[in-house]
């Protein structure tokens, strides 16, 4: 990989975004690549993609309406299908070989200074992206006194103040990624309402298990892997906690 180009939308916003988003654009201009992969399917991905100047642009059958018009090839892959399969199908439409067994390596991650690992800890991600999906202050108050004693580690980006009880440690807005990934390796239990966080977990032998709270989602995306125990629910309400915090509880405290 000869470069990475960040796309921070929340940089490209209001009255001053053309002036930093002219120079990104002039940037991706200049890579001018043979090939271009759309892995997001989205029909701002597909712009970039096309803003880069490739010759090709690949994409995926279940893309964006119009996004599919920017594309010289486009791989058939099954829209029900799990994420990584979609995205493997892509990788073999630009002539991959996709071989029975994937390896994707994860960082160890970095340890949070003046954070003591111990004792064990559930990791709790009551924050989704998408609107109307992260937990209320309550819900995350009703879940944490469920397992008390146990220790909860609250973590995730939000602009909201979140009330935690005496047996939670909150990390919100305190952590970058590599910290994050630390804290999903180290953790014994790993509670998500965004798949960022379990997608992480799910990839490490280490975590006992992950349960992910909140909707459905149009498109699959469970861990992709069978080394980690995993259970879903379709409640988001306070109910959905109390549920994971029972199955939760005689767990915590096995070796």
């Amino acid at each position: 990989m000869n470069h990475v180009y960040f796309f921070r939308s929340g940089e490209f916003q209001g009255i001053g975004a053309p002036k930093s988003l002219f120079p990104w654009l002039k940037r991706i201009r200049e890579t001018r690549p043979d090939l271009a992969l759309d892995f997001e399917g989205l029909l701002r991905s597909a712009l970039i993609a096309k803003i880069s100047g490739a010759k090709e642009i690949y994409g995926m059958s279940d893309a964006q309406r119009g996004s599919r018009l920017f594309y010289t090839r486009v791989a058939k892959i099954n829209r029900h299908g799990h994420a990584v399969n979609r995205y493997l199908k892509l990788a073999e439409c630009a002539g991959a070989t996709i071989g029975e067994w994937l390896r994707c390596p994860l960082p160890t991650g970095d340890p949070l200074p003046r954070f003591d690992e111990y004792p064990p800890f559930i990791l709790l991600n009551p924050i989704a992206r998408a609107e109307g999906e992260s937990l209320s202050n309550a819900v995350v108050a009703e879940f944490c006194r469920a397992l008390a004693p146990t220790r909860l580690v609250v973590v995730g980006q939000s602009r909201r103040k979140i009330d935690t009880p005496e047996n939670c440690v909150d990390l919100t807005n305190r952590t970058s990624l590599l910290q994050l990934i630390r804290l999903i390796r180290v953790a014994r239990f790993v509670v998500s309402v965004d798949s960022g966080p379990m997608h992480v977990a799910a990839g490490y032998q280490s975590t006992r298990g992950l349960i992910r709270v909140g909707s459905v989602p149009t498109i699959p995306t469970p861990g992709f892997g069978k080394t980690v125990n995993s259970a879903a629910s379709t409640d988001s309400t306070p109910r959905g906690c109390e549920d994971a915090a029972v199955a939760l509880g005689p767990k915590m405290s096995q070796p």
